[in-house]
């Protein structure tokens, strides 16, 4: 319609509403959008001071005043298509969470680095909602400290897991765990604690030696980031 509107700018052929040949598709309506775009880029100042023309709804302006009444008019329609896509994506019968469910983490492995299978060198994420998992200790529901670095380490990374689960996430799409162990606890039983919890779910991984923690008692804590898939 832009282009039938305005032919006479871009010296192409007289064109009216009732002989415009609309798009049947989106890519083809790109298409022509692109066409339209590209001759007002090449009309230069003097092109865009000229009168379109009085004509239904538009009033005698120049082109210039068209372009940007065009792009408000856009801005407003492609608002309202994005509503609409997501309103279908959420009520369309049979689609699932999982098929929301598109943000995915990328693992950065460089070949110049020593590959571990128990963690990756960094981890790409998407634009997505962020959930920042605060330092969990080895405590039960009910705030007890367990005994040892093996039992904490374990009940602290299952404390982990519970928020992520509370968000709608999981230990496939944290980009960033933290563990805190109090010097001079065997680090290879808090290792294989985590991992006989964690699992096989590789991500990148701080281990950091502290002189202890604000709870007396407490040998390790554990803290993530993670993303929040739609």
């Amino acid at each position: 319609m832009l282009a039938a509107r305005n032919a006479a700018h871009f010296g192409a052929p007289a064109a009216s509403y009732e002989t415009w040949e609309y798009a049947d598709s989106a890519a083809t309506a790109l298409d022509q959008l692109d066409v339209w775009l590209a001759g007002v880029r090449g009309l230069g100042d003097a092109g865009l001071r000229v009168p379109v023309g009085a004509k239904d709804a538009f009033p005698e302006m120049p082109m210039a005043d068209l372009v940007l009444h065009i792009h408000r008019e856009l801005i407003h329609h492609l608002s309202e298509v994005c509503l609409l896509r997501d309103l279908y994506l959420h009520t369309k019968p049979g689609t699932s969470r999982e098929r929301l469910m598109t943000a995915k983490t990328t693992h950065l492995d460089p070949e110049e680095l020593h590959h571990n299978p128990a963690f990756t060198q960094g981890v790409i994420t998407p634009a997505a909602r962020m959930l920042h998992v605060g330092g969990q200790l080895g405590t039960d529901s009910a705030g007890n400290l367990l005994d040892g670095i093996e039992a904490q380490t374990a009940q602290a990374m299952r404390n982990v897991l519970t928020v992520l689960a509370a968000a709608g996430t999981g230990p496939e799409h944290v980009a960033k765990l933290n563990i805190y162990l109090v010097n001079g606890v065997d680090a290879q039983v808090g290792y294989a604690a985590s991992r006989s919890v964690w699992g096989n779910h590789r991500t990148a991984i701080t281990v950091v030696s502290t002189a202890g923690h604000a709870r007396p008692g407490a040998l390790v804590e554990i803290d993530a980031v993670a993303i929040i898939p739609e």
